[in-house]
């Protein structure tokens, strides 16, 4: 793969050919040249995450500065989350102009080979880790923000926004599972839990899709704390309220908590978010009042962490070929399926 990504770098540095696909873009040939400088070395990073979908390649200039990111897909078939994203970061580059800076721009979109490639500019900073987001207030606070701050884009019906970002995962994920399997009474806790969604009109924002480790930065430079947002294969122009806030304060409560591990985290979550009176609810119910009508601020916090422990559904979809029992096994161990199990589950 890292071959590979040279012959990326030398294609794309020798200038795209036109072509007739919506899909391939490029900014300006001094742009790419200056991501892509000659000499530069890439580095190969391949994220250990079941859901990750990509390697990535951080572009290093001989003496050793970050100029570019380049993304490639791990499997030939698996080309939507590039195309997605590029076309995510352009709609928000337009949309939040003084996000400049703060996220990553698209320098190029094309075919290499088997594969469709996205170029983009770095961010540069350091993850805001457990024990970071423990210690420091304004790298916590600049982060809240940063999701406050997304913008709106516009309304969309309730039944619209289930009926395309839930209820058909909700039905794959079904056909998947074994007859008997806990799972089958949490998807039907949830499409109970976001009923009241139907029928109701709701502001649609910018949507990141996951804002946790390892994708907010502390930025380098500045006087005061700044972040930036990376890896937005999720993102969605016309999301949901409440999605990002509820995955960055779950994050948030693990830190303080200074928990790792599925069951640990669970009862965490429990505790700070699924229950009304936890500080961290509070602050999600804060945000959707200020966003939407109050009353739906139950629904909204399942529909969250439904799609956020759906989203195994991809990983297992792209690697059909390693077993049923196997990829099953994924979703036991799942963070983000045992959230949702919690977050579903009817409490007296």
């Amino acid at each position: 793969m890292s071959t590979y990504l040279d012959v990326v770098a030398d294609a794309l540095r020798a200038g795209m050919p036109a072509t007739d696909d919506p899909l391939d873009w490029s900014a300006p040939s001094a742009a790419v040249s200056d991501a892509l400088p000659e000499g530069a070395r890439i580095l190969l990073v391949t994220p250990g995450f079941v859901e990750s979908r990509h390697v990535v390649g951080l572009v290093l200039d001989r003496k050793g500065r970050l100029r570019s990111v380049l993304k490639v897909p791990r499997s030939v078939r698996d080309d939507h989350a590039v195309v997605h994203e590029a076309t995510v970061l352009r709609r928000l580059s337009e949309a939040a102009p003084g996000l400049l800076g703060a996220t990553p721009s698209v320098v190029a979109c094309a075919m290499v080979g088997s594969r469709r490639v996205l170029l983009e500019t770095p961010l540069v900073g350091q993850p805001l880790t457990h024990a970071r987001a423990r210690s420091d207030a304004g790298a916590r606070a600049s982060a809240l923000a940063w999701i406050d701050g997304l913008p709106v884009t516009g309304e969309r019906s309730g039944t619209d926004l289930l009926d395309t970002l839930l209820e058909p995962r909700l039905e794959r994920l079904a056909a998947l599972l074994p007859d008997g399997h806990a799972l089958h009474g949490t998807i039907a806790a949830t499409r109970d839990a976001v009923s009241p969604l139907r029928g109701r009109t709701l502001p649609t924002v910018f949507e990141h899709g996951d804002p946790a480790h390892p994708n907010i930065l502390v930025l380098d430079g500045g006087s005061t704390t700044r972040v930036g947002l990376v890896d937005w294969e999720l993102g969605l122009e016309r999301g949901v309220v409440g999605h990002d806030l509820a995955q960055l304060l779950a994050f948030l409560a693990f830190s303080d908590a200074a928990v790792h591990g599925v069951a640990a985290e669970r009862d965490v979550f429990v505790r700070d978010l699924v229950r009304p009176d936890g500080g961290a609810r509070r602050v999600f119910a804060e945000h959707v009042a200020r966003r939407a009508d109050a009353d739906l601020e139950p629904a909204l916090f399942v529909l969250a962490w439904a799609r956020a422990g759906l989203r195994i559904l991809d990983r297992i979809v792209l690697s059909a070929d390693e077993g049923t029992d196997a990829l099953m096994a994924e979703v036991e161990v799942s963070r983000n399926v045992a959230l949702w199990q919690e977050a579903a589950a009817p409490r007296g």
